[in-house]
């Protein structure tokens, strides 16, 4: 970036942080017409803390993203953990943005194994409306950590575990019919 750049992104992040609704808001239209990744993290962190317009406005873009860069950084998001507790909302941004991750099905896989009822549901949507045909390592790990989960001693068959049974189930049949293809 140049000098120039870097002084606008600093500039953007002070008014998105501001205590000032009409300057935070300002902030996001701004942030939006420039369409840069490197602004999700910033955004995410705004928008769990937000309520009311600033949070309506941050929804709207967020779910209006449309840059394939963006699922890798939305996937970094997950993993960090400040965010964990937010792992379903971060997930609503996928299918609401009608992004296509599915370069990353065995991370949702284990995110979807890791977290509560709600995220594995968010997973669940997420995986149900990926396209196939699907990276053949990310099949193969994804199946890989179900078995694993499915092979623990006492696994609770609570909702989530109906769930995890259904990524299961889709997994396996998009696994069959790329075998087939």
């Amino acid at each position: 970036m140049s000098q120039k750049q870097d002084q606008i992104r600093e500039q953007l992040l002070k008014d998105l942080n501001s205590g000032d609704q009409h300057t935070v808001l300002e902030s996001i239209k701004k942030i939006k017409s420039l369409g840069d990744a490197s602004y999700i993290f910033p955004l995410l962190d705004k928008w769990f803390s937000s309520h009311g317009e600033v949070e309506q406005e941050l929804t709207e873009l967020l779910y209006t993203l449309k840059d394939k860069k963006v699922n890798e950084v939305l996937v970094d998001a997950l993993d960090e953990k400040r965010f964990i507790p937010q792992r379903a909302k971060i997930m609503t941004i996928f299918w609401n943005a009608g992004l296509e991750p599915k370069e990353f099905l065995s991370t949702f896989i284990r995110i979807a194994l890791e977290g509560d009822f709600m995220t594995a549901l968010e997973c669940l949507t997420l995986i149900e409306n990926m396209e196939p045909p699907f990276p053949e390592e990310e099949l193969m790990d994804g199946l890989i950590q179900l078995k694993e989960y499915f092979a623990k001693p006492g696994i609770d068959q609570e909702e989530k575990y109906t769930l995890i049974q259904t990524i299961t189930t889709i997994v396996k049949v998009h696994d069959d019919n790329q075998i087939i293809d």
